[in-house]
């Protein structure tokens, strides 16, 4: 539901571009609700123009609800970092091993905990995925 769901649709967008100027930002949670690649080969592909990644995490859920053929009608609703359907750590594998060395900002519109667990949960759970060193 967005112009450019894919790294692949991104690039076709900003292709020609200066990548000075322009950059794609990488959205993990969104990829599972739609234009799915294969991470380290979408960053790969964007080169010069991966300019910001993004993590949050989302998850398809049985609404209960059938279609008049009988077949499940599925949504999408955000999860937290640990337990929506994207693998963090392997995303951010990928970004190593491209050599990414910017940002990584963090969203969670989940509400399965409070705000403040919520934060400190996914700080935590980044902490273990992403050691710092002083």
């Amino acid at each position: 539901m967005t112009i450019t769901p894919s790294a692949s649709a991104a690039l076709r967008l900003v292709d020609g571009l200066d990548p000075a100027h322009v950059g794609v930002i990488h959205d993990l949670g969104n990829l599972v609700i739609e234009g799915q690649e294969d991470h380290l080969a979408a960053f790969e592909l964007l080169g010069p123009y991966l300019a910001h990644a993004h993590v949050k995490n989302a998850r398809w859920v049985d609404t209960g609800d059938t279609r008049a053929d009988g077949s499940t009608v599925w949504q999408n609703e955000w999860a937290p970092l640990r337990t929506g359907q994207a693998s963090v750590s392997e995303y951010l594998d990928a970004l190593r091993q491209v050599g990414y060395d910017g940002w990584v900002t963090i969203e969670d519109f989940s509400t399965d905990l409070p705000l403040e667990a919520r934060t400190a949960d996914n700080l935590a759970y980044l902490k273990s995925l992403v050691p710092v060193s002083a």
